[in-house]
């Protein structure tokens, strides 16, 4: 258990608050619930606080705990105060954030269900200083605004700072306890450096220079830095001998960030000797292009690497040896202790189509020719534009794609065609968000085979290292990672599950390192292209490990021959149509199913995979009828219905439209997506008119009708 040492004020007048300890975290939220608060301002929570005098003497004699910036010592957790949200979703979305992190949520005062409002509290890996402190949570909000929209949360910086007052829960709070891990100090500073221009720099107190490129101010890490004497380059000498160069590539990062922090003109030598004593991972390269991104005001001190040291030395890892005398590769530690919610957590960060979650592992399989590549590149550009695909729901993230079968060329022949009819702003955006490499006829395998075991090759860490660099240059979550294709990326033998298994458990790695979504693609048996019927777990050619060990699998399929014949299709367009199966889903539904047409872009030579809408003959005229409908009722209400009103007041058998809310809903979808309606925002002058509340924010239009 870390302790947690705290003060608590009585009253926003209270500058004087007691100094208190928690055993732990859950301690700490124990204390801060059972202050009895009815109504803000009746209790406060702050950074502990050192005796000592108070700067305006005549007016606050004595020493005691005063509740200024010269008192503050360093704390151990991070307040998080939500101003705003714009909508009960977004609420729901920070509070997915927050949840991977051992944290508290709770609302305020002036929270309501329309306009939420809470604070969060989160158990950090260490404690932070004033300065640190304010960095941090910089680090924190900006990482909110890039993954939920800086427009959709408003979060006040002031309580970054160690002396801020945090309001308590009240009695009346929501409150919501995450047990997930400390939130890392050093990873969250390491990727998200403070800005000199950020407004959490404001009232930070510093005087005597400007606030240097890149980080705090130039005189705080001058507090910060040790001067470069022989004595204290012994000390990070010593401490670099306690801390492994053969480490995880962040951590790597972070000590070499924390040589630079010096300033000293040995620091680059100290970092490089350190990092060539592990002679088999060092690249040079690699270590000039991270030597050059880090800043001495980049927002690591020296501080982190005598933390790791000690951590070294403090906890040294002890070999576990099973009963076949086989040494472990890792050494595991309990991590039992349980905290059991008693409310549901936010919802899951699904990255495809409510099926494969960020931090997992999935596979998509499909014969030769079904568009597997294609379909994967729409996923990343379209996760860029933060827009479905047809109605499979693609969330809003940047990718890292790894292609080995593609040319460099043909990579561009297919991101130029899919991104033809896009604007100059939105391509901007594809080309940010989204890292391909096409590595056709490179060995990109990530296990290979030794004395007959199998074993991870140092590409792994590299697309680690890859994914986590695009991720700070481009400032978004990296949310899915595309490997093409499994028989070129392994070793051994795809029949065999233990060769299998390797792989697998190498790209969960890849998964739970990023956070991001590792989408594998693989082949089918030719033995399928015969099949009749739904798709099955059979279709993923290999051993059935890797079915068994992703967490969702997709085939991508031709349409069968039955399938046609229902759909009224001919044999050549029963060739253009595609379905993407879900055959397991353990965060999901299993057995959902999109359709797809496969379309020739004029003058790219390539395909791309359109949303398809198909009935049986016997319904395709009813719906070509209810088309018709909704097209009429939308026209001669424009900026008037919203998708909710217009099934609410039209559908059911007695309704105008004579078809029940689900068939209403389905139409709509499909008119959506294939743009024979639209969604816009309703004008000033249609809310007034229309008399539409405020959580209107789109209605149903005609194409022809867009402003």
């Amino acid at each position: 258990m870390t302790k947690i040492d705290f003060s608590l004020g009585r009253n926003t007048y209270d500058n004087q608050p007691a100094q208190l300890t928690a055993a732990d975290f859950d301690d700490f939220v124990v204390q801060i619930s059972r202050t009895g608060s009815t109504r803000k301002g009746q209790s406060y929570i702050c950074a502990p606080l050192v005796k000592g005098a108070h700067p305006e003497a005549a007016k606050y004699a004595g020493d005691a705990h005063w509740r200024i910036r010269n008192l503050a010592l360093p704390r151990r957790f991070l307040a998080l105060d939500g101003d705003g949200f714009s909508s009960s979703s977004v609420f729901t979305a920070f509070q997915r954030e927050i949840s991977k992190w051992n944290s508290l949520v709770y609302t305020t005062a002036s929270h309501t269900a329309q306009a939420p409002r809470a604070r969060a509290l989160i158990e950090l890996s260490r404690e932070v200083d004033y300065a640190e402190g304010v960095a941090l949570g910089d680090a924190v909000q900006r990482m909110l605004e890039t993954k939920l929209g800086s427009s959709n949360i408003m979060l006040d910086p002031s309580v970054y700072r160690a002396s801020q007052p945090v309001f308590t829960p009240l009695v009346s709070s929501q409150a919501f306890r995450y047990a997930g891990q400390p939130l890392d100090v050093d990873a969250m500073l390491s990727a998200w450096p403070m800005s000199a221009t950020s407004p959490s720099l404001v009232g930070l107190g510093i005087t005597g220079t400007a606030p240097a490129a890149g980080g705090v101010s130039a005189f705080t890490w001058a507090l910060l830095a040790p001067p470069e004497t022989p004595t204290e380059i012994t000390k990070v000498q010593t401490a670099l001998t306690q801390v492994s160069a053969d480490c995880p590539y962040p951590l790597w990062i972070n000590i070499l960030f924390a040589l630079r922090s010096t300033g000293w003109t040995c620091a680059e030598t100290l970092g490089r000797q350190w990092s060539m004593s592990a002679p088999n991972r060092y690249d040079q390269t690699a270590f000039d292009k991270v030597w050059q991104r880090a800043k001495p005001t980049g927002g690591i001190s020296i501080g982190t690497l005598y933390y790791h040291a000690k951590q070294q030395t403090a906890t040294p890892a002890a070999p576990v040896t099973f009963a076949g005398s086989q040494a472990a590769s890792n050494v595991l530690t309990p991590s039992g202790k349980m905290c059991i919610p008693t409310v549901p957590p936010p919802a899951r960060d699904y990255v495809l189509g409510k099926v494969l979650v960020a931090g997992t592992v999935g596979v998509m399989a499909g014969v030769g020719a079904s568009a597997k590549t294609t379909a994967a590149i729409q996923f990343a550009i379209n996760g860029a534009l933060n827009r479905n695909l047809g109605t499979c729901e693609i969330g809003h993230f940047a990718s890292a794609l790894f292609l080995a079968e593609e040319p460099p060329a043909e990579r561009d022949r297919r991101f130029g065609a899919l991104c033809a009819q896009l604007s100059d702003s939105e391509r901007a955006t594809v080309e940010r968000l989204v890292y391909c490499e096409a590595a056709a006829g490179q060995d990109l395998r990530l296990t290979m085979l030794h004395d007959g075991n199998v074993h991870e090759t140092a590409l792994v860490e590299r697309i680690i290292q890859t994914v986590l660099t695009h991720h700070q240059e481009c400032g978004a979550r990296v949310g899915l990672i595309v490997i093409d294709h499994a028989r070129l990326v392994m070793a051994g033998d795809p029949i065999a599950s233990d060769h299998v298994t390797a792989l697998l458990r190498a790209l969960t790695s890849i998964a739970t390192k990023t956070g991001a979504a590792v989408l594998l693609l693989a082949h089918s048996p030719k033995s399928t292209y015969a099949k009749d019927g739904e798709a099955d777990p059979s279709e993923v050619f290999g051993s059935g490990a890797f079915v068994d060990h992703t967490r969702a699998a997709l085939v991508l399929r031709v349409m069968r021959e039955k399938e046609a014949k229902q759909l009224g299709l001919s044999e050549a367009e029963r060739k253009e149509h595609v379905c993407m199966q879900v055959v397991k889903a353990n965060y999901g539904p299993t057995g959902g199913s999109w359709w797809f047409k496969k379309e020739v872009i004029p003058n790219w030579h390539t395909v791309q995979l359109v949303p398809a809408f198909l009935l049986p003959k016997g319904q395709a005229n009813t719906q070509s009828t209810l088309t018709r409908k909704v097209i009429d009722i939308v026209k001669t209400n424009p900026g008037r219905l919203t998708s909710r009103a217009l099934r609410d007041r039209y559908s059911g058998v007695n309704g105008h439209l004579g078809v029940s809310e689900r068939s209403v809903r389905e139409v709509l979808e499909r008119m959506i997506s294939d743009g024979s309606l639209v969604l816009r925002s309703p004008t000033q002058l249609e809310r007034d008119k229309n008399r539409l509340s405020a959580n209107v924010r789109e209605v149903l239009d005609l194409p022809a009708m867009r402003d």
